[in-house]
């Protein structure tokens, strides 16, 4: 019975669907535009049948008079497509495939996996390959053909290009904010429940698999460098060094300087804006200043959770772990990188002698005396009463060492 009452509700669905399009195609065939198309198309498809016969073709022009009188429009008449016939027939394509999605889960692929291997089986890759390979030089010439010619004869309309971004750019953002406003008026707890239940419903595990399947691909990428390498050297070492060679070599050693000197300006720039702003707001800065402690303490919890993790692990495996560790670090080349600062600070004070003490004195000179005495006389005062509860232990501890 279920079954029957299935297939007549599917059979009411096609029905109703093929009255929805029939409308939609009958309300749009009355602009004379489309009308005119839908004329044009027949008398097209008909032709050859009716080449070289008179009675045909008289009879194939008749029949696309009476169509053509049939389909009744005006100039100024425009296309009136009710949108909920749309959100009808959205409903009921949705409902079909709904339909046929519980008699077969695998509905799609049944119906889609033998025509698109066979589309994939008789595509040529290779052939594309090339194409593309041979299309890069022409193309490139084509783009720049026609930049030259725009550039030549019509630099207003390039202008005009990029004033696009203006409006688009203003739509988008009305538009985000339209989008997102009616989100604020829902309760908080109703909002982080459709949040929360979202989340809830992805898959983690899929997720998880994914993540270890781009960990393997790394791995095998890692490992196969290290077997296609020479001298100790990984391939893909020597393909970056190359790749960053080759682009060293057409990059103008002084426009990059300059650029760099120009993005550090932007930086100062931006700094100085904010700065510019927050005195504009200072209740913005004395809000944020107040709110310090309640901005550091998540973090300072989140590393006082990260220590007690540390703190239970049982100690012996935590020691042997941490010996590990550490024990392996290249101390040889901690060493080199000193050796290597002090050999470079040597070498400029050897040929500018008078340099790190120039820079020196400059600070010094411009340190204020007075604000200095008054922070050394109150931080040395309260360091002093601070630590006093602790002098007897520290006292205690340096007799002791003494002592041995």
């Amino acid at each position: 019975m279920s079954t029957v009452n299935n297939k007549s509700e599917s059979v009411k669905r096609e029905r109703e669907i093929v009255d929805l399009l029939s409308k939609m195609v009958g309300e749009a065939a009355k602009n004379s535009r489309i009308k005119h198309v839908l004329v044009t198309v027949l008398s097209n498809a008909v032709k050859p049948w009716s080449n070289g016969n008179y009675v045909k073709r008289t009879l194939c022009a008749q029949i696309v008079k009476i169509i053509s009188a049939v389909l009744k429009s005006e100039p100024s008449s425009t296309i009136q497509i009710q949108g909920k016939d749309i959100g009808r027939l959205i409903t009921l394509l949705a409902q079909n495939a709904n339909a046929r999605y519980a008699q077969s889960p695998m509905h799609m692929v049944d119906h889609l996996q033998r025509p698109l291997s066979d589309a994939v089986q008789q595509i040529d890759f290779g052939e594309l390959k090339e194409l593309l390979d041979r299309a890069e030089e022409p193309v490139v010439e084509l783009v720049k053909n026609l930049i030259g010619l725009v550039w030549s004869h019509y630099p207003a309309k390039l202008g005009a290009v990029l004033t696009f971004m203006h409006p688009l750019g203003n739509m988008a953002v009305k538009s985000a904010n339209e989008i997102v406003k009616p989100l604020n008026t829902i309760t908080p707890d109703l909002f982080a429940d459709l949040i929360f239940s979202i989340l809830g419903s992805i898959d983690g595990k899929a997720i998880g698999e994914l993540y270890n399947r781009v960990l393997e691909l790394m791995r095998q990428i890692h490992t196969g460098s290290l077997l296609q390498g020479e001298h100790g050297i990984s391939h893909f070492q020597m393909d970056l060094t190359n790749k960053l060679r080759e682009i060293q070599s057409g990059i103008d050693p002084e426009l990059y300087g300059k650029a760099k000197v120009i993005a550090a300006e932007h930086r100062e720039e931006r700094a100085s804006a904010r700065a510019d702003i927050m005195m504009e707001n200072p209740e913005l800065v004395l809000g944020l200043i107040a709110r310090y402690a309640a901005i550091q303490n998540p973090r300072i919890r989140t590393i006082g959770r990260k220590v007690s993790v540390y703190e239970g692990l049982p100690t012996d495996d935590f020691a042997e772990a941490v010996w590990s560790g550490i024990s392996p670090i290249d101390t040889q080349g901690i060493a080199g990188i000193v050796n290597s600062v002090l050999r470079l600070v040597n070498g400029v004070h050897e040929h500018k002698p008078e340099l790190f003490a120039h820079v020196i004195r400059d600070i010094v000179n411009a340190v204020d005396e007075d604000e200095l005495k008054t922070a050394t006389q109150w931080i040395f005062r309260d360091i002093r009463d601070a630590i006093t509860p602790l002098a007897d232990t520290v006292h205690e501890t340096i007799a002791e060492a003494a002592g041995e």
